[in-house]
This record gives C-alpha cells, sequence and structure tokens, in this order.
C-alpha cells in the first residue's frame, strides 16, 4: 500500500458561494447595530457597578441575600480569617468583570 494520496480536483468555484457575503449597506448596518449592542450593554453594566459593589460591601440582613452577599456569619468568618469586606469586594469584582471580559 502507498502512503501517498492522489490529489483531488477542486470543482466548487467561489462565485457559487456568493450568497454568504452580505452587500455593503447591510455589512455597514450590521456592524453599526453590533457596536451599538455592546456600547448598550457595557452601558448597563458600569451603570450597575456601584450598586452591585455597595451590595457586596453590606452583610445581608435578613433571610434574603443578593447574588454573591455575605450573611453576617459569613462576614464574620472573613474577619477572622483577616480579610475585610472591602478584600472581598474587590476580589469579588474584579473575578466578574475578568470573567466578563473573557
Amino acid at each position: 500500500m502507498n502512503g501517498e494520496h492522489a490529489p483531488t480536483e477542486v470543482t466548487e468555484s467561489r462565485e457559487q458561494h456568493s450568497y454568504a457575503r452580505v452587500p455593503g449597506p447591510w455589512l455597514l448596518l450590521t456592524r453599526v447595530g453590533w457596536g451599538a449592542l455592546v456600547v448598550f450593554t457595557l452601558a448597563i453594566v458600569f451603570a450597575s457597578l456601584p450598586v452591585y459593589i455597595a451590595q457586596l460591601h453590606t452583610p445581608c440582613a435578613g433571610s434574603t441575600c443578593g447574588f454573591q452577599q455575605l450573611t453576617p456569619e459569613q462576614a464574620g468568618t472573613l474577619k477572622g480569617i483577616g480579610l475585610s469586606l472591602g478584600d472581598y469586594t474587590a476580589s469579588t469584582v474584579a473575578l466578574t468583570l475578568a470573567t466578563m471580559v473573557g
């Protein structure tokens, strides 16, 4: 058996796949729409960031806690190991933003 493969001929041309191309005006509209969506999403994220930081920085009162918000017992445990709520808040926000960028 020979390890060489016989060359195959490609019979399709690029013109047959012209349906995959977006014409100029539609491409521009799509790019502008995509850019607007990115700007809108980033505006929402950065507008909600101060509220999220304040929520993380204060232990929850009662039985319902917000997303990643610590209970008073968890905040006490955090202080017991030498970390403050500010340290917890900074690391949580940094990890959240790093995850979003990724």
